[in-house]
Formats: structure tokens, sequence, C-alpha cells
């Protein structure tokens, strides 16, 4: 987290800064990453899944990330930028990019990248808040 403040306080450098942080940890222990995603589907499958289980780290990060535009785009626009961030940012991500579309890890931290600037970009814009 000390890295996303440290990035200051424009919330598409600090989106960035979590960006980078969570996925070159996951990216760097691929292996790891899918042993967590079938473990964690066994266990939903099984009924045996607890809240434990992901303690969603990543929420934080993004949490941290948009604490500065928080209370200008309202709770239901921070809501919606929280969760759509933590669909481009962790393991489920780089699943879907890596494993289903077969993208290479590099395109794939490229295609994440982008996709979380245009989030925040988007959700500024709705709320007119100037992203540049």
């Amino acid at each position: 987290e000390e890295v996303v403040v440290a990035a200051g306080d424009d919330p598409l450098s600090r989106v960035a800064a979590a960006e980078r942080g969570v996925h070159e940890l996951l990216f760097a222990d691929a292996d790891s990453l899918r042993r967590v995603v079938a473990t964690t589907v066994a266990r939903v499958l099984e009924g045996r899944a607890q809240d434990t289980d992901r303690p969603a780290r990543r929420l934080r990060y993004i949490d941290t990330a948009i604490e500065p535009i928080a209370d200008e785009l309202g709770e239901e626009a921070t809501f919606r930028l929280r969760h759509a961030l933590a669909a481009v940012i962790g393991t489920e991500a780089f699943v879907a990019l890596v494993d289903v579309c077969r993208i290479d890890p590099d395109e794939t931290r490229d295609v994440l990248g982008w996709a979380t600037q245009a989030l925040v970009r988007q959700a500024m814009a709705e709320a007119g808040l100037d992203a540049d």
C-alpha cells in the first residue's frame, strides 16, 4: 500500500502503481497463481469455501488508490469503479488473458494497465473530474 501512496495524489498514477504491484507478484509465480484458482474453485464446488480462502488484498490496494477521488465520485460510482478494477487487477484477469485468450504475459500486462487507466478515466469523466 505504501507504493500506491508514494505514487502521489493523482488517481491514475495510484491505480497504475496498484496494478503494477499486484501483477508483478502474480506474474512472477504463475503456477502458484493457477493453483490458488484451482483450489478455490474446488472448495466452492465441494461446498467447503470459506471467507478466508481468498483474502481480497487487491481491494485494499484499490481502495487506497481511489481514495483521493472517492468523495467526488460518490458512493455508487466508487462502488462501481472499485469492483470494475477488481475484475482487471488480480488472478482472474491473468487467467482470462493468458490462459483463455492466449495472450503472452507482456501483452497481458499492457492490456491490464490500459484497462485500469480506462476505467479510472471513465469514472472521473462521469463525475466531471479532470483526468489529465
